[in-house]
């Protein structure tokens, strides 16, 4: 299987509201978890990551569709997706 990263600087930068949304969202999910929020998120595999993407899309009413994508097309989803919510997010600000 090929190694899939995500470009989270892209991501900080370009996203800069939604990212933080995501980043309050995991601090909560490791504090109610067990998990040490010192762990890096971006230094975790992209499976363990994708199944923290899927629960902050799921709780923020965004479908993260990737049974229709290829393996490597996954990045671009998860991008579209902090894109939508980043504009959400700024409208609603």
């Amino acid at each position: 299987m090929k190694t899939i990263q995500l470009d989270y600087a892209h991501l900080q930068q370009e996203y800069p509201r939604a990212w933080q949304d995501f980043n309050d969202f995991h601090t909560a999910l490791c504090a109610s978890t067990g998990f040490s929020a010192e762990l890096s998120f971006e230094k975790l595999p992209f499976e363990y990551q994708l199944g923290v993407f899927f629960r902050y899309f799921n709780e923020n009413g965004i479908e993260l569709d990737v049974c229709n994508v290829d393996y490597e097309l996954i990045p671009a989803v998860i991008e579209d997706n902090f894109k939508g919510h980043n504009q959400a997010i700024a409208h609603f600000s």
